[in-house]
């Protein structure tokens, strides 16, 4: 199941990529088609001035950077996907740091005990925050629709290796392959959601992350 989630998610991401292709150049043929008409009819002062109405409108969403009130709360809830969906990753460190493993017994584990019993409980999970979130509307905070689609992306990032370990999962690779590669992923991962929770709860949105934060952030414009 977790195998066919995974081929599944990266199916949605490659669909959304594309489609993100095909929008941009639209953008791109209508402000071309724009430019042309503005040519035709105003001076260059205006052809400015109208370009710059244009990028107001579809870049001013009044976001100041700020997570207000209880949508603190609210924009912490979707990083829950990848921290369950990678929570394996983190075997050998629970085995090697008691502490950690005590930690994740008592808050991720229960959790996921619920999350699996879910029939496709990731794959619902994902479409809440992907699509869900851009169906709400007004209903939900800015903050919280781009921090929805940063944890989908997260998760999205999680399909690779995921994909990488039911391809080797025949070879027997040793363990010292094994260890570093999956340890890897959960710090990598676990770095992303824990910066993204610790901002939220300061009230400060969690945009700095490379090449996720810029696709998050273009995901919730629509």
């Amino acid at each position: 199941v977790q195998r066919c989630k995974s081929f599944f998610i990266l199916f949605l991401f490659l669909l959304g990529v594309s489609n993100a292709f095909v929008v941009n150049q639209n953008k791109s043929n209508n402000l071309s088609t724009h430019a042309k008409i503005t040519t035709r009819s105003n001076n260059s002062i205006l052809r400015r001035n109208d370009d710059n109405i244009i990028q107001l409108r579809m870049f001013d969403n009044n976001d100041d950077g700020k997570i207000k009130g209880a949508d603190r709360i609210f924009a912490c809830i979707p990083y829950l996907l990848p921290l369950l969906d990678g929570d394996h990753f983190g075997r050998y460190i629970y085995q090697r740091i008691s502490v950690l493993g005590t930690a994740n017994a008592v808050l991720i584990q229960p959790l996921e005990c619920i999350y699996e019993q879910i029939p496709f409980g990731s794959v619902i999970f994902f479409f809440a925050l992907t699509l869900g979130t851009r169906a709400a509307g007004g209903r939900l905070s800015k903050g919280v629709k781009f921090n929805a689609q940063q944890a989908a992306l997260i998760d999205i990032f999680l399909v690779f290796p995921e994909l990488a370990g039911a391809v080797t999962g025949g070879m027997n690779l040793p363990m010292s392959v094994m260890e570093p590669s999956s340890t890897f992923v959960f710090y990598t991962y676990m770095a992303m959601c824990l910066y993204s929770i610790q901002a939220n709860i300061r009230g400060i949105k969690p945009n700095q992350i490379p090449v996720v934060s810029g696709a998050a952030e273009m995901n919730s414009q629509f």
